[in-house]
């Protein structure tokens, strides 16, 4: 394709070099505009007679930004449910973007796409931060998560048993339950991984969008101390693959009320685990125990 100069630029752009690709027709195609501040803009070009008129495409600025916003809130989710950047942690813009190697505008917009899900928290004239949670606060999201995920498998046995799932969605419910069981000796973030991806499945497939929508905002955070506390307890494992293999077959059966009742126990087994866990973590941090010292002794 023959490449052209544009005759006449936006006098609002500062170029450092202006070149076009045409589509095959040699009339009109997209274009890319390069200003001195080495920010790629791309414009709708059509040829007159003797120049080209431009018109700007502001999808492709706003959908380039918003690509790497996503990337870095990806990353910043992923270390903060790692527990690489722990609760308390100030999230500062000009040192994310220098570490992500992009301007403070994706960085703002990734740190506002993390605070809809309360992994951070935008303080006015504070910044952000990544919160730390009371170990009531941590009870109470685990309560509204346990009601709602109650809730969706209600609503999913229904589906299911008035059959409104294809095959295809009845084969890979079921095999959540096979990987859970084949992972339970295996690292706690692959265990916890899968049962998340399990409850958004049921969340996905429940039929209700509105349930859907605040059921993975409230997992997303309370994901954060389950894989750091909850799945590391070998025995709260045990106790979880009990319960979760008795709401499959609840599930199976199309006992809808049964159903419900076992993923209730099961939010409750989550529930009171990373809370007693957090608990004994957050009393060890704010009253450490002193080193006795050490009884001189005389010869």
């Amino acid at each position: 394709m023959p490449r052209h100069i544009v005759n006449n630029p936006p006098r609002h752009e500062a170029l450092s070099s202006k070149k076009w690709r045409l589509s095959s027709d040699n009339r009109e195609g997209w274009g890319i505009i390069v200003n001195n501040q080495s920010c790629v803009t791309r414009f709708r070009c059509a040829r007159g007679r003797n120049s080209m008129a431009v018109s700007r495409d502001p999808s492709h600025s706003e959908d380039h930004r918003r690509t790497h916003a996503g990337e870095i809130a990806d990353a910043l989710e992923r270390e903060i449910s790692e527990g690489t950047i722990p609760p308390g942690t100030k999230l500062v813009e000009e040192a994310l973007a220098k570490r992500f190697g992009v301007s403070r505008g994706p960085v703002r917009e990734a740190l506002r796409i993390l605070s809809r899900d309360d992994l951070v928290r935008i303080r006015p004239h504070l910044g952000a931060c990544v919160p730390e949670l009371t170990p009531k606060e941590l009870s109470d999201l685990y309560e509204v998560r346990t009601a709602l995920f109650a809730a969706a498998i209600r609503l999913f046995t229904h589906r299911l048993h008035n059959g409104e799932l294809s095959e295809e969605l009845i084969a890979q419910y079921a095999a959540f339950g096979k990987e859970l069981r084949a992972a339970k000796d295996g690292p706690a973030e692959q265990f916890a991984r899968l049962s998340q991806s399990a409850a958004r499945f049921i969340y996905k497939h429940c039929g209700n969008p509105v349930l859907h929508r605040h059921a993975e905002r409230i997992d997303r955070q309370a994901f954060l101390f389950y894989v750091r506390f909850a799945k590391r307890d070998m025995a709260h494992r045990q106790r979880f693959l009990t319960l979760a293999n008795m709401l499959g077959q609840a599930v199976r059966m199309g006992d809808s009320d049964l159903a419900a009742s076992l993923a209730q126990k099961l939010g409750e087994e989550n529930r009171r685990t990373t809370y007693e866990q957090y608990r004994a973590l957050k009393s060890a941090s704010e009253h450490p125990q002193k080193d006795e010292p050490t009884p001189s002794t005389t010869e």
